[in-house]
C-alpha cells in the first residue's frame, strides 16, 4: 500500500487520503446475485418516492439505501474493535475522533474509487455524471458493499477484509491525532561535544513535552535532529514511522 497522508481541509479539520492499490486487500465476492445487483442500485434508478414511511411486504426497495444504512454500523463495529485490538488503551474520547477520521467519506470515498466501485453503480443516465464523481456517493457505495457482504456472508468474512485494510487507516489517523494533542513540543538543543565542524555541524535535540522527554535525534540540520527526535518519541509510543517519512 502506499504510503498515507493527513491532509488539514480549509476548514481546519483533517482527513486521511490514501491511494489503496487493491491486491493487498482484494475485495470479496459477494455471491447472492440479487445483494450483488441492490448493492449497485442507485435510488435514481427506479425513481421510487422517498417519502415513503415503510416499503411492502411485497414490494421491498429494491436500491441500496438499507443495505449502505446497514454497513455503515458494520463497518462502525469492525473500526471499533480493531481500534480496541490496535491501541487497547485508549480512551473513549480520542477514540471516537479517530474514527471517525477513519470512515469518513473521504476515506471511504477513496477506497471505493480504488475497487472502482462506482464504475459498477445503476443509476438514472441524466444523473450518471455528476453521481459517479460524488464522494458521498462513493462512500454510500462502499458502505453499502460492506452491508450486503455482512448479509451474504456474515460478519467473520467482513472482519477478514476489513482488518488488514483499515489497519493503517487506524495507525496513521492516532498518530495525526497525537500530533495534533502534543502541538507544545520543546526542542531543546544541546552541545553536540565537538562533533561536526564550523561548516558542517552537527545538532543535538531533545523533544520535551511537559518536562519529559519523549525522543532525542542528531543530524546536520536542525531539522533532521528535530525529525529523528520525533520519530523516536513515536516509537516509544508503539507507532511504526517509515525511515524515510518526514515528520517536522
Amino acid at each position: 500500500m502506499i504510503a498515507l497522508k493527513p491532509v488539514t481541509l480549509p476548514s481546519g479539520r483533517t482527513q486521511l487520503i490514501r491511494r489503496l492499490v487493491p491486491k493487498a486487500c482484494p475485495l470479496p465476492d459477494v455471491h447472492s446475485d440479487e445483494l450483488r445487483l441492490q448493492i449497485f442500485t442507485h435510488r435514481s434508478f427506479y425513481a421510487r418516492p422517498t417519502h415513503i414511511f415503510e416499503d411492502m411486504p411485497d414490494d421491498p426497495s429494491p436500491d441500496n439505501e438499507m443495505l449502505e444504512h446497514l454497513g455503515d454500523s458494520v463497518l462502525s463495529l469492525v473500526v471499533t474493535g480493531l481500534m480496541r485490538d490496535i491501541f487497547p488503551n485508549l480512551r473513549v474520547g480520542p477514540s471516537t475522533k479517530i474514527r471517525a477520521l477513519v470512515v469518513g467519506n473521504p476515506t471511504l470515498a477513496s477506497i471505493s474509487v480504488q475497487y472502482r466501485l462506482p464504475e459498477r453503480l445503476r443509476m438514472h443516465p441524466a444523473q450518471a455524471i455528476t453521481l459517479r464523481a460524488s464522494t458521498n456517493i462513493q462512500a454510500d457505495l462502499f458502505e453499502s458493499y460492506v452491508g450486503g457482504l455482512y448479509l451474504d456472508r456474515g460478519l467473520e468474512v467482513v472482519k477478514s477484509w476489513l482488518n488488514p485494510l483499515f489497519g493503517p487507516y487506524l495507525r496513521e489517523a492516532y498518530r495525526t491525532h497525537l500530533q495534533q494533542q502534543c502541538k507544545m513540543v520543546e526542542w531543546v538543543y544541546a552541545d553536540s561535544a565537538g562533533e561536526g565542524t564550523m561548516t558542517t555541524p552537527i545538532w543535538v535535540v531533545r523533544a520535551m513535552v511537559e518536562g519529559e522527554c519523549l525522543g532525542r535525534g542528531r543530524g546536520s540540520t536542525k531539522k533532521a535532529a528535530k525529525n529523528e527526535a520525533a520519530k523516536e518519541g513515536l516509537s516509544k509510543m508503539g507507532i511504526n514511522v517509515s525511515s524515510q517519512e518526514s515528520l517536522v
